[in-house]
């Protein structure tokens, strides 16, 4: 879903027109089934870990969680400098 939002806006921020296929539509329609397959998966989230409820409820605190840790690790990772390493 990310991926398909970013794509969106990439092309809406840059002003590329030149095929609407490519540039608006088939990223917009991904995005919507990409939510819709979203939907269905929390929906039926019990049902996918074979009807664990206590346990399937847990695991689905950890995917928010992870992406959360994701995201503060790439912000302390240090930047490297590849014009030393090349040397």
């Amino acid at each position: 879903m990310l991926t398909s939002a970013a794509i969106l806006v990439y092309f809406a921020r840059s002003g590329t027109r030149d095929n609407l296929w490519v540039t608006v539509i088939a990223p917009a329609l991904s995005f919507l089934a990409f939510v819709v397959v979203a939907y269905l998966t929390l929906d039926n989230y019990d049902v996918l870990l074979g009807g664990a409820g206590g346990v399937a409820r847990w695991l689905l605190l950890g995917i928010p969680l992870i992406f959360v840790a994701g995201l503060v690790r790439g912000t302390q990772k240090p930047t490297i400098n590849y014009a030393a390493e090349i040397l």
